[in-house]
C-alpha cells in the first residue's frame, strides 16, 4: 500500500482537483516503475494498491525504493504557481511471509506497515515483518 506524505497538507490548503491531480501524478510515476503486469489500483480516498506477483523480498524492495524515488523527482505545481515536493510512504507484504493466509489479512499486514512508514516520518517504506 502507497500513501501521500503531503495530502493532508494538499486537502486543507487547496480545493479536491488539486489532490486528485497530485494523485495522478503518483499514479503515473507508479505505472512509470513497475512491470507490465504488476496491477495498481486506488485504495481508499487518497492511497493505491500495488500487486507485484512472483516477485521477491529483494525485488519488492527494489521496486518501492524506485516508486519512492520518482514520486520525489518532479516537484508538483500547485494552483497558485508555487512546488511541493510530493512524498510517498508504503507498507508492503509478501504472501506466505506472514502467518497470515488470507486476501484481507495480507491488506492489513500491509496497512499496519504503512502506519509505521507514516510514524518514522513519512518518506519510508516498511516490511510488515520489520519491527
Amino acid at each position: 500500500l502507497l500513501a501521500l506524505d503531503n495530502i493532508d497538507e494538499l486537502e486543507t490548503s487547496f480545493d479536491g482537483d488539486t489532490v486528485e491531480r497530485a494523485l495522478a501524478q503518483v499514479a503515473l510515476k507508479i505505472w512509470a516503475s513497475v512491470r507490465s503486469y504488476d496491477l495498481i489500483g486506488r485504495w481508499g480516498k487518497n492511497g493505491f494498491i500495488l500487486l507485484l506477483p512472483e516477485t521477491s523480498l529483494a525485488g519488492a524492495s527494489v521496486v518501492a525504493d524506485r516508486i519512492r524515488k520518482n514520486v520525489n523527482n518532479v516537484p508538483f505545481r500547485l494552483p497558485n504557481n508555487e512546488h511541493l515536493v510530493l512524498s510517498a510512504s508504503m507498507g508492503f507484504v509478501q504472501s506466505g511471509q506472514e502467518q497470515v493466509t488470507t486476501l484481507d489479512g495480507l491488506i492489513q499486514a500491509a496497512e499496519n506497515a504503512l502506519v509505521r512508514a507514516g510514524q518514522v516520518g513519512g518518506n519510508h517504506i516498511v516490511f510488515a515483518w520489520e519491527t
